[in-house]
């Protein structure tokens, strides 16, 4: 069975929590309060493990789904990837500069410790401590002092005016942690990698590194009450296998399914093949230094020449929709009047000819472990031959892969950018600004001057429609001049047992747990 989802709203009586509505089954409203609530131990079967449970650690994914049920934020987006209120119950910009958080009253961490403007002052003065070295700090490097008025009142005073403030508040890096555990990790009497202390619904029983990592329902939880008992990550890095414990009843959750092996999941009894839309976008990358592709008209040959609704249809079985520029409806600053460049690749290899590019070659790195860009770079490979062009695929280990293409040795990558924000600003001043050639976004060594300057001023601009007006203009030149192909915004796919209700997983690849209930819990 197959179920298509959109994120629902989240209300909650203290905030916000997410919802979902889905195309085949009843609508669900997501809420588990007590007279719903079921208990159970819901079990995860993960492809890999958290790297370290730190908020200022690693920026993987892996990490952040476990840290992001126990730490929380000031901000969190809604099912819009709109920035609301959340630890904080209020905020507003004082001026270009300022901005006030209001905190809610009454919430404890799990060490039992208030949660006060301290305590945001002291987390966020950590992410961005050089000392600390964290590699979320470019999220607020922007955050020139953080002041406590009152003991649930704090002003965040940024250098230089940054409209998207809050949507990066809502990053998992943004967490408030416990002030009595950060100073505790001060005097090495407490690992942030390996023990947490946090305000969210769960908190940390324990973790086995390479193993599994559980949580525990957090008893104190200052929002609605949560339905499940426990929650398990299990790492299962073989798929097959993971979509096989769901079938067998040994996992609920299946995350992290490749379009490749859907059909796989919807022929499987007891299991739901969940897809939702995303915040990233697959794109094909040019080394725009490199002098194959110093040269636009030679980048928009490429880009007239690749069918993506191939890509789409026949790799991705329909699991998202065909990107004609680098961010999606999903995120602010996207322009839904911008044209992107047509597939032609009669008109590619007449534009080749022209400028005496006949005998065009180049080499095209992959991630080794990524079979979807694995094959999309064989059917790449196989339409860019039909103009003359001629492509060398090359799979690279992950870490390889990356550390090539942030020092500019590479030719051409296939490789994806996820907005983590839900802004423009992350969006596209990170992959597309040329301060941020390599490893901070800019992996295609894009350079435009005229770029450079709307992504920079459209990031201090308070005024909303001029700020997307000028990530508007910024786009049309980014596609115009085709510093890469953008192929798909590819949808997040994971399994699910049939007993499971109300798990949501959002745009930035993390699943709210808060709203899930487990019904007939017998077979687990």
């Amino acid at each position: 069975m197959s179920r298509l989802w959109k994120i629902g709203a989240l209300v909650s009586a203290v905030g916000i929590i997410v919802g979902c509505s889905q195309e085949v089954d009843d609508q669900d409203d997501g809420t588990s309060d007590a007279d719903g609530a079921t208990g159970g131990d819901l079990i995860f079967a993960m492809s890999s493990d958290a790297v370290d449970l730190s908020p200022h650690g690693s920026n993987d994914t892996a990490s952040t789904q476990v840290r992001s049920q126990i730490y929380e934020n000031l901000t969190i987006m809604d099912e819009n990837m709109d920035v609301q209120p959340h630890l904080a119950q209020s905020f507003e910009q004082i001026d270009e500069h300022t901005w006030s958080f209001e905190l809610r009253e009454d919430i404890i961490f799990h060490d039992g410790e208030p949660m006060t403007a301290e305590a945001v002052k002291l987390s966020l003065e950590r992410v961005i401590d050089p000392d600390v070295a964290s590699p979320r700090a470019f999220l607020f490097d922007m955050i020139e002092s953080i002041d406590v008025e009152s003991e649930y009142e704090v002003t965040i005073t940024t250098s230089y005016p940054f409209a998207p403030l809050p949507a990066h508040l809502a990053h998992n890096g943004g967490s408030i942690i416990s002030p009595k555990a950060l100073e505790a990790a001060e005097n090495d009497e407490f690992n942030l990698d390996t023990e947490t202390a946090g305000t969210g619904p769960f908190t940390l029983t324990h973790w086995y590194q390479g193993n599994e990592a559980v949580l525990t329902r957090n008893p104190d939880y200052w929002g609605d009450d949560v339905s499940i008992e426990t929650v398990t990550f299990k790492v299962v890095p073989e798929e097959l296998t993971r979509i096989g414990m769901v079938a067998n009843g040994e996992a609920h959750v299946a995350d992290t399914i490749s379009p490749l092996n859907t059909n796989q999941v919807e022929s499987t009894e007891n299991v739901e093949l969940v897809s939702g839309p995303s915040l990233g976008m697959t794109y094909l990358g040019f080394n725009n230094q490199h002098e194959t592709f110093a040269d636009e008209d030679v980048r928009r040959a490429i880009s007239m020449a690749i069918d993506k609704e191939v890509l789409l249809e026949g790799i991705l079985q329909g699991n998202g929709k065909l990107a004609t520029a680098p961010i999606s409806d999903l995120i602010f600053g996207y322009d839904e009047g911008l044209e992107g460049i047509d597939y032609d690749p009669e008109a590619a290899e007449a534009l080749l000819q022209e400028i005496g590019e006949t005998d065009l070659q180049f080499t095209l790195w992959v991630g080794d472990a990524d079979e979807v860009t694995q094959q999309m770079a064989v059917i790449i490979q196989d339409q860019l031959s039909e103009i003359g062009v001629q492509v060398d695929i090359e799979s690279l280990e992950w870490g390889t892969l990356l550390d090539g293409t942030a020092n500019g040795s590479h030719e051409a990558m296939i490789m994806s950018w996820t907005a983590v924000s839900g802004d423009s600003d992350n969006g596209l001043y990170n992959p597309f600004h040329s301060d941020n050639w390599g490893g901070s976004g800019n992996r295609t060594y894009y350079e435009n001057a005229e770029v450079d300057e709307l992504l920079f001023d459209a990031r201090q601009e308070t005024d909303v429609n001029t700020r997307e007006q000028m990530y508007h203009d910024a786009q049309a030149i980014i596609v115009e001049e085709a510093p890469m192909v953008y192929l798909a915004h590819q949808d997040n796919i994971y399994a699910q047992a049939e007993n499971v209700e109300g798990l949501i997983k959002m745009p930035d690849n993390l699943y709210r747990l808060f709203v899930t209930t487990i019904t007939d819990d017998e077979s687990y």
